[in-house]
This record gives C-alpha cells, structure tokens and sequence, in this order.
C-alpha cells in the first residue's frame, strides 16, 4: 500500500471494531516466498536511519533461525545496529558485524529446570549473579574456553600471615577445593 497524492498517518491500522482478534497479522505455512538468500522476512520496515525486522534464515549453517533487529542509525554509523537471533540452540545478542557478543543457552529442553539469574541492588549492596529453579542446591559453574581460567579480584603479596581459614569451591570436575583464608 502507498499513497502518492497525499501524506496519510498510518499505512495499516486494525482498530477496535466489536470483533475479537486473537492474532493482528498471521502470515499462515507457505505465505511468504524466499527472497534470493533464502530468508522470508514476516517484518522488515526501514525508514528514517531506524530498522526493525523479524525474518527467518535461508539455507546457511545454523539454520533454521529467528532474527529480530532493532536498529537506530541516524547518524550513519553501523555501530549503532544491534540485534537478536534465536535458533535451537538459544538466543544470540549481534553486534553491527552480526557477531555474537552475548549468548544466552536454553539448556537442554524440558528438563531444565535451573537457570542464572542476575539481582539488581540498591546503593549500598551487591548485585547478584546466582542460580535459581526447582533445586534447593544447585553449582554455578563458571566454564573458561580451552586453557582459559576465571578470572576475579586483585592479589596481593602477603608475608608472615597465617590462615585464619577456609573457603570452599568446587574445582570445573566438581571436586571440593579449600582455599586459604589470611584475615
């Protein structure tokens, strides 16, 4: 739909009518034909440096999956593009280059039941990164890629301190591990 004689507000507009929708638009199984890389784009709106689409992918690896972009690009640079893919696997945060930069796994279908959450705070207290779910007991495992180690706070030397006691962890195989403490 476009006007060329006039401006209007609204291209599409569904309005309250006395009827009930329980869906604003549906585009049913095979409605949407493949543009030439594959993908059948249910929204794709651009106009004025913003984007927003939702489209689903063509034949390359990892397919098939969801991709939703919200973009703001006033000023011309790419940089500003963000987006989100979703697939099997989980939900992928893109930067301008389409590059993951944050991934967020599903886990393994029905069965889980655990997931990290992250607790805002007040002024004053510490946010949290923690698991929560159906076990009273549940392991965050923190999982370095290859030879990679995790990393936390800053050392310093001490000399002459005797430990005051102990933490304890559990190492990436689940073996428990104490750790010194000097007070």
């Amino acid at each position: 739909m476009h006007a060329t004689s006039y401006p209007v507000d609204v291209a599409l507009y569904i309005a309250p009518n006395g009827s009930t929708f329980y869906n604003g638009i549906t585009f049913g199984p095979g409605a949407l034909e493949p543009w030439a890389d594959g993908g059948r784009r249910a929204i794709n709106m651009q106009a004025n440096g913003t984007r927003m689409s939702w489209f689903t992918a063509g034949a390359a690896p990892g397919s098939p999956y969801e991709q939703f972009y919200i973009a703001a690009n006033m000023t011309g640079a790419a940089s500003s593009r963000m987006g989100m893919r979703a697939n099997d696997s989980g939900l992928s945060f893109l930067n301008d280059a389409e590059h993951p930069f944050f991934f967020l796994n599903n886990g393994v279908g029905s069965v889980a039941l655990n997931y990290v959450a992250i607790g805002a705070a007040g002024t004053g207290s510490p946010a949290r990164i923690y698991v929560d779910g159906v076990d009273d007991d549940a392991d965050l495992l923190l999982d370095p890629a290859g030879a990679g180690h995790v990393r936390m706070g800053s050392y310093a030397a001490l000399a002459g301190e005797t430990a005051s006691g102990t933490l304890t962890i559990k190492d990436a195989n689940g073996v428990l591990r104490k750790l010194s403490v000097v007070s």
